[in-house]
């Protein structure tokens, strides 16, 4: 079988590789010359499968309305989703439009558990930027809750930073091989201050040889960063539209559910809504939101390459 087709846009030395196949996933996202996105072996195939789904295969994959898997409590009515919802796993239709001189992909799903549609639209400019601009859609006649999140995965190295604001809040959601406190406990970015020591998580390399987390920040200031010198790519929302950013980390296969041996990643994960399950964003941590009929959710995720020596330090 033949691999499914991609949607390539190109602007400068800038190129992005959507999969509609595979969720709209974006498997290329080559910004300033640099690939950043960590792809894994498995995805080839994949490819040739129409079809596949999780964060294992890398690349960027949308999530709505849940992250992880769950089961929800709607009306009378028992909903059961799967890991990234109704999007990662299922085709989307796109199609590349040029409306004021500057490429553009536009991928469109409708929901079948519940009902929806959802827009993605990813412009990439010559000066580095990806513009990725979101709406979903309630065409029901009832509201129903939602959490959303971009997952893009990238390579991590003794070199990467992760730049949040100083002491933004830090929500602990899963850990493994590691103790960061009970689940729901919070810090203050960058520092997890234990009983006998402080761990800095800017550095996820020199925090332990083996372990996983997902945590959930505040977007202070609308931007953090993933540094890999000279560059640093920075993930750029407004707080009143992307109200949270997940960061997961996976040091030698350490991360929370089923990733192989010595396997290095990190991700800056946009999102509405936490933490990745949708019963537990309806529970405890009471971080769902609600997607009513005739009112549209509009949001915008820009993500930006700067060289590290011209970015100024922080006060």
């Amino acid at each position: 079988m033949e691999p499914p087709g991609t949607a390539e846009l190109r602007a400068g030395d800038s190129r992005v590789v959507i999969v509609p196949a595979l969720g709209a996933r974006i498997v290329a996202l080559e910004l300033a010359g640099r690939q950043w996105l960590w792809t894994a072996p498995g995805l080839d195939a994949a490819l040739a499968r129409g079809g596949a789904n999780g964060t294992e295969l890398g690349g960027l994959d949308e999530c709505f309305p849940t992250v992880a898997a769950a089961t929800i409590e709607l009306g009378a009515d028992t909903l059961s989703l799967p890991e990234g919802g109704e999007l990662a796993a299922r085709r989307a239709e796109t199609h590349i439009a040029t409306p004021d001189g500057v490429m553009e992909a536009v991928s469109t799903w409708h929901g079948e558990r519940l009902p929806f549609r959802f827009v993605r639209t990813v412009r990439l400019t010559a000066d580095a930027q990806m513009e990725m601009t979101y709406e979903a859609v309630n065409d029901g006649k009832r509201p129903f809750p939602f959490i959303w999140a971009a997952r893009p995965i990238f390579a991590l190295t003794q070199a990467t930073r992760i730049l949040v604001p100083q002491r933004a809040r830090v929500r602990v959601a899963a850990q493994r091989g590691i103790e960061l406190g009970a689940v729901g406990v919070e810090h203050q970015w960058p520092n997890v201050k234990l009983e006998k020591r402080v761990l800095d998580l800017s550095r996820p390399e020199r925090v332990a040889r083996k372990y996983g987390c997902k945590l959930f920040v505040d977007p202070v200031g609308g931007t953090i960063a993933l540094e890999e010198p000279p560059l640093r790519l920075e993930l750029i929302v407004d707080p009143r539209e992307v109200p949270d950013i997940g960061i997961w980390i996976n040091r030698r296969g350490g991360a929370p559910g089923k990733w192989g041996r010595g396997v290095n990643l990190v991700s800056l994960q946009p999102a509405i809504g936490a933490p990745d399950s949708l019963a537990d964003a309806l529970g405890t941590w009471k971080g769902a939101h609600q997607l009513r009929p005739g009112k549209p959710r509009r949001w915008t995720v820009r993500w930006r390459v700067r060289r590290v020596e011209d970015v100024r330090p922080e006060p």
